[in-house]
């Protein structure tokens, strides 16, 4: 492939609020629109460069295109024109090294947030003078003798703390009296203490028993006892006001929390969006 394209689309999600309940007119949702096509010519890349993967992809203030490498453990740093500036980090243990780095990279203002999961670890960057800052270890936490899980979503504060999403998954359908596993939404500081382990925690969805029909021309097909594994998706103010979203595969109903974990709002019953 002699071309990686890059889609860089603006979404505005207009929220009319209330005077009087600062509630959100969900109506107002308004459509994605794609305002740039950006294509980097691979011969424009150093040679010496190795790109494995592009993974996942943001954009800090200056407008540079940093992307997540997930293979070779690297995050590459693009003009916002397209033209390769250098990569950040490399493969390791070390302090500002990576090892199963998540492709969901974050910026917020000058400093790039780089998690990876299976150590609980948070690596952050200077973005001017792309150093390495620090490592933030993410604390194995217990509520009530049972373990938050894995860490699935980072979004830092303005403020410097960040919200952590935390997962213990089902792998298979849950036994009848068995205790109900948790999907946890915590706030850590930037040392990596816990300000709130519970800021908000929720059943994790299980897989229930479905039915696919799969019809073509002149054949059908009807697979029973599907175990469908539901998703509970997260995200937050990219501002980093600390409002954030809930929302679940199965549905499209989500929520509004504020930073506080109060409910602001919920899509209406009859919320259709296309």
């Amino acid at each position: 492939m002699r071309y990686i394209l890059f889609f860089l689309s603006a979404c505005v999600v207009s929220v009319a609020c209330s005077s009087a309940n600062k509630t959100h007119n969900w109506s107002d949702l308004e459509s994605v629109s794609v305002t740039q096509e950006l294509s980097i010519p691979i011969t424009d890349i150093d040679k010496e460069t190795l790109i494995a993967d592009f993974s996942g992809l943001t954009v800090d203030q200056a407008g540079r295109i940093l992307v997540a490498d997930t293979k070779s453990q690297k995050i590459h740093v693009f003009s916002p024109k397209g033209a390769y500036i250098q990569s950040i980090g490399r493969s390791g243990k070390g302090p500002g090294e990576f090892e199963r780095m998540d492709a969901d990279i974050q910026v917020m203002a000058d400093t790039l947030y780089v998690k990876q999961n299976q150590m609980h670890r948070i690596d952050l960057f200077d973005l001017n003078k792309m150093e390495h800052i620090r490592s933030v270890t993410i604390p194995r936490k217990k509520i009530g003798g049972i373990s938050l899980g894995t860490p699935r979503n980072l979004y830092p504060l303005r403020n410097g703390n960040m919200l952590i999403s935390f997962i213990v998954p089902y792998f298979l359908k849950p036994k009848k009296d068995s205790p109900a596993k948790q999907f946890t939404i915590s706030t850590i500081d930037p040392r990596g203490n816990f300000i709130n382990d519970h800021l908000l925690q929720q059943p994790t969805l299980y897989p229930t028993d479905q039915k696919i029909v799969y019809q073509a021309s002149r054949s059908m097909a009807v697979y029973t006892n599907l175990q469908i594994y539901p998703n509970t998706f997260f995200v937050a103010d990219p501002k980093g006001s600390g409002d954030f979203f809930i929302g679940n595969s199965d549905s499209l109903k989500f929520k509004k929390y504020s930073k506080e974990g109060t409910l602001q709002s919920t899509t209406p019953e009859n919320f259709t969006h296309s």
